[in-house]
């Protein structure tokens, strides 16, 4: 009538496993909920950009004739630097596209001056006075960029940044040197000066 022992267990077994069923669903559904609470979802907008970073030169022509050996100095021309971005900037200059048939490159040394604007102009870099940023060097100095060539005013031995709107004028010397000779009669050097920047926080240069 009940069958055998085992089949009794088996039985057993089976409506065990269906009374856990919804016992189980039970606490489930415990755990989820009905998701009753009272909730609420705001927005706020957000944006991140970068700045612009923007170095503008005018001035020139830089331009020197009939340069006499061991006459000194003499001003090749004047030209000026413009900060129109939004960051701190340092600034270096090079020569390239150099054409010197009477290799006078290597008989000339470079003066680089920082110019005094009018007192209206306050943001003027280094302030209203001359002040030499670099003499005597080889104008093969200025092939490559080194520190040699950094246009940086110092102010209690650390370097002015370049500010935004901040503008800076140059007056550009070079000497030929008295060992110039004959060959050197009526030779043409041309070039291009280069300007670089870089945000002031770079730590590469």
């Amino acid at each position: 009538m009940y069958g055998s022992r085992g089949e009794r267990d088996n039985m057993k077994k089976q409506l065990a496993f269906l009374l856990l069923i919804p016992f189980v669903a039970l606490m489930v559904y415990g755990l989820v909920g009905t998701s009753a609470w009272f909730t609420a979802t705001v927005t706020t907008n957000g944006s991140i950009s970068s700045g612009n970073f923007d170095l503008q030169v005018s001035g020139g022509p830089l331009d020197l004739t009939k340069l006499e050996p061991g006459a000194g100095y003499k001003q090749v021309g004047e030209f000026c630097l413009v900060n129109a971005g939004d960051y701190d900037m340092k600034l270096r200059v090079r020569v390239d596209n150099v054409t010197d048939p009477g290799a006078l490159q290597d008989l000339l040394k470079v003066r680089l001056v920082l110019k005094a604007l009018n007192t209206d102009d306050h943001n003027t870099y280094g302030g209203l006075d001359d002040i030499e940023l670099f003499s005597d060097i080889p104008f093969s100095t200025l092939l490559d960029w080194n520190d040699q060539t950094r246009l940086l005013f110092e102010t209690d031995g650390a370097t002015d940044p370049f500010v935004p709107d901040m503008k800076s004028c140059y007056k550009l010397y070079v000497s030929l040197s008295e060992e110039a000779g004959n060959s050197q009669l009526s030779q043409d050097l041309t070039f291009d000066l280069l300007f670089n920047a870089t945000q002031y926080i770079n730590p590469g240069w």
